[in-house]
């Protein structure tokens, strides 16, 4: 995971992963992607929260990854004046040892990745 700020104040997430064996590619296969290394990429980023635990007994897997329709996060920036006239998405990622990811972002992608130790 990397969060890289931006000089107008915007954050840009990318979450690397690999789907498990057990994950059926179907949904992911409509969008050309055929691989099971993935990049999530979120763009002009108006929060980033985590609870990412530094110690697990396990590697941590992704357990549950939605996007929230009634978002209080988004209701909350909202009352107080900010991202008006902005479509914002809130993908919450929980994790397996019970760390957690929000994410509230004007864009978001997913891609297929490579890098050179592959």
């Amino acid at each position: 995971m990397e969060v890289v700020p931006a000089l107008d104040g915007d954050l840009k997430l990318c979450l690397v992963f690999k789907l498990h064996p057990d994950e059926l590619l179907n949904e992911l296969s409509k969008l050309g992607i055929v691989q099971r290394s993935l990049r999530l990429t979120c763009e002009k980023c108006w929060r980033i929260s985590s609870n990412i635990f530094g110690v697990a007994s396990n590697r941590e897997a992704i357990d549950n990854w939605k996007i929230v329709k009634d978002s209080e996060l988004i209701k909350h920036l909202k009352a107080h004046g900010l991202a008006n006239g902005v479509e914002l998405q809130h993908h919450r990622i929980e994790m397996s040892g019970g760390s957690s990811l929000d994410v509230l972002t004007e864009e978001a992608s997913i891609e297929e990745y490579r890098n050179a130790n592959q």
